[in-house]
């Protein structure tokens, strides 16, 4: 009875203990379903906050913008003036006139706005006479954005800009450049503005070049240094085990004569011109499509009361278009795009456009002259033909002629010292021989039959040992002849990498010269120039 009533217990235990775990799982998923519930919670709150700020944000830049265009609504002339500029630029897209989308022409009746450069700019550009008197005031009012309006209008169309005006305008340059003048500066290297608009460029640059102080020429031919020394590769050595400080004085002058020359073939192609083709025409400023963005932009800037308040109204349509987030800046005709240098530098490495790289060549032509005269001098500098090789350990100083000295007897002997015999075997030998014949004698006394059992294996214990030593000694000898022919070959190989090298450097020596006068000529520069200059290390 009792045995029942204790099982029934445990029974029950076990079922409590069952209903226990059962509610700690569900305890546990209930917990991490809260947890999940909690997260998303979150999260949606989260997403539904952006999405109310951005609501926010996007109806206060629409309210700001309705105010905004009431004060913009003040500006009525001005608002005309940019509506006639508007026709001008999107009539130079269709000269015809036949387009579907064809604006009507840009007419002279227009009401003048004072202090407002755009409206006698665009009347000189779309007068009947030479439009001088327009032209003036228009200047007079702003000098700077009048004279980019005209030559860019004048690089898209056929009317000639008023000579000197590209040269006032790229008076300055900037660091950063506006993309105003870099825009000019290519429209008039790809002979938008025709021949005395590439001499204008080309002068200019020049100048910007020559006005360089100390620390940006320095840091100007840094930059062409670095360019020049990706013309050509390193001098490979030849000969892996061989090492020195004259070596490498060695190398590094042929190095520098194979970037002169390279820098040499570099200089005659850029600044070679094709040849004009009736048949092939040249083709269309690059720039053309930039002159026509910077003028829209030139001419969607407004007056100067008007100018803070259209750029507040772009920057609330670019929230409103962006959902209330921030949106992206607006453009500027005036946005930097990089150091005059730099785009120096940029064009004159690129070889789509012939005459921007000889422009930019040309314009450069100090900086490179200076790289070049640092390689000349690097080329033509005395060496040594003299390296030490490395042997086993062992270093030997070697030349065009072999090796230096004593240094390969020495090298020999230190060789044949290291490839030793060991003398265990012989004594062996020898001791075992000697055992041997006492051996024989005690046997030849006593009769002893083991006496002889031990002299045949005291024998034969001293022949193993006599032909171990000899054959020691033999791989010995051989070891050493080895080693002494691998030291010779590889002196050989040295003194013959280095007579050519030194033969190389020789040839270098003797056309580093003309290689640097062809740089000079190339580019314009004096026979001296420059007058001094420092060793370039490769």
């Amino acid at each position: 009875m009792s045995d029942w009533a204790d099982y029934r217990q445990n029974r029950q235990i076990r079922d409590l203990q069952d209903d226990i775990a059962g509610l700690s799982a569900l305890s546990g998923r209930l917990s991490s379903q809260n947890h999940r519930l909690q997260s998303r919670l979150a999260q949606l709150s989260g997403s539904l906050e952006q999405r109310l700020n951005r609501l926010s944000a996007s109806f206060d830049a629409f309210v700001e913008l309705s105010d905004l265009r009431v004060d913009l609504s003040l500006f009525g002339p001005e608002n005309l003036a940019r509506y006639q500029a508007r026709r001008l630029l999107a009539s130079l897209a269709d000269p015809s006139g036949t387009g579907a989308a064809a604006p009507p022409p840009v007419t002279a009746e227009q009401p003048d706005v004072p202090g407002y450069w755009l409206v006698p700019a665009t009347k000189a550009f779309t007068a009947s006479a030479d439009g001088a008197a327009e032209y003036a005031l228009a200047r007079q009012r702003d000098p700077h954005r009048s004279a980019v309006f005209r030559l860019l209008l004048a690089a898209l169309s056929d009317r000639p800009a008023p000579a000197g005006l590209l040269a006032e305008a790229l008076a300055e340059l900037p660091a950063p450049l506006g993309q105003d003048r870099r825009t000019l500066w290519l429209l008039a290297a790809d002979g938008a503005f025709g021949p005395s608009g590439r001499d204008t460029v080309q002068a200019r640059l020049t100048r910007a070049v020559a006005e360089l102080d100390t620390s940006e020429r320095a840091q100007e031919e840094a930059a062409w240094r670095g360019f020049v020394h990706s013309l050509a590769s390193d001098q490979a050595r030849t000969v892996r085990d061989l090492s020195g400080t004259r070596l490498k004085a060695l190398e590094g002058q042929l190095s520098a004569a194979k970037r002169l020359r390279a820098l040499r073939d570099w200089c005659a192609a850029a600044v070679e011109l094709p040849a004009p083709d009736a048949d092939r025409p040249e083709r269309p400023s690059a720039a053309a499509d930039d002159a026509r963005r910077t003028l829209e932009l030139l001419i969607e800037e407004g007056s100067e009361a008007e100018a803070p308040l259209l750029a507040r109204a772009a920057e609330l349509r670019a929230v409103i278009e962006a959902g209330g987030a921030s949106g992206a800046v607006p453009a500027d005709w005036r946005r930097p795009v990089g150091p005059p240098m730099d785009l120096l530098r940029a064009d004159a490495r690129q070889t789509e456009r012939p005459h921007r790289r000889a422009i930019a060549v040309r314009a450069s032509a100090p900086l490179i002259g200076a790289v070049a005269a640092e390689l000349a001098e690097a080329a033509t500098a005395r060496t040594t033909a003299e390296a030490e090789l490395a042997f086993s350990g062992l270093r030997l100083t070697v030349t065009r002629d072999g090796t230096r000295g004593n240094d390969l007897a020495m090298a020999e002997q230190e060789l044949n010292s290291r490839t030793t015999v060991s003398p265990v075997p012989r004594r062996v030998c020898l001791a075992a021989a000697g055992l041997a014949v006492l051996l024989t004698l005690v046997g030849l006394v006593t009769a002893e039959p083991t006496a002889y059992v031990g002299t045949v294996l005291a024998a034969g214990a001293a022949a193993i040992a006599f032909v171990r030593d000899r054959m020691d000694r033999k791989d010995a000898v051989e070891t050493a002849d080895y080693n002494r022919r691998r030291l010779h070959q590889q002196t050989e190989q040295a003194a013959a990498a280095l007579r050519d090298l030194d033969d190389r450097s020789r040839e270098a020596r003797e056309a580093a010269p003309a290689d640097l006068a062809a740089i000079r000529t190339t580019l314009g520069l004096s026979p001296g120039f420059p007058s001094s200059a420092t060793l370039l290390t490769p």
